[in-house]
């Protein structure tokens, strides 16, 4: 006897893409661990690294559970990848203004592949892979929403129901 077993949607290739992306902002968050490491002469700057090394911290644990969660092939997985990348955005800029260093890539390409990345968060086989099964897929408009809101789940209501025989 032959077991078949469900299998859900393979994972979609552009997110391997995005886990890519993903471990270069971590490689990119070692890098910064090890520019502040070196650097901090005076008061002022040793206040400045502490405050960034804490904002690389939580970057990089987010980061961590984002790829984590990207395979997952859950909604709210999706939905911290997103956050992630929303929030790596501004990080990008605020390594420019400290100006740390990135093994020499302009920021502007750094931009372009986070938004890369963003993009591919967004592209219809991505969106499918993170639908619940036996869902339809929602419009790009409520996946937007779906980032800052969270949806009250109406779709799984269950009633018991009683035949009338068993009443009696």
């Amino acid at each position: 006897m032959v077991k078949k077993k469900f299998k859900g949607l393979p994972m979609p290739p552009e997110l391997y893409i995005a886990e890519f992306i993903l471990t270069y902002v971590l490689t990119r968050n070692m890098s910064v661990y090890y520019y502040l490491g070196i650097s901090g002469i005076t008061d002022l700057e040793k206040m400045v690294n502490c405050a960034l090394i804490i904002y690389v911290t939580l970057t990089t644990l987010i980061t961590i559970n984002t790829m984590i969660g990207i395979p997952s092939s859950n909604r709210y997985s999706w939905r911290s990848s997103v956050r992630c990348l929303i929030i790596l955005i501004p990080m990008t800029l605020l390594y420019d203004v400290f100006e740390l260093s990135y093994y020499f890539i302009p920021v502007w390409v750094l931009l372009t592949i986070m938004t890369l990345a963003l993009v591919i968060m967004f592209t219809p086989r991505v969106r499918r892979y993170h639908t619940p099964a036996l869902r339809e897929v929602p419009s790009l408009k409520e996946w937007v929403k779906f980032i800052f809101i969270r949806p009250e789940e109406t779709a799984y209501e269950y009633k018991f129901v009683y035949s009338k025989e068993e009443e009696k």
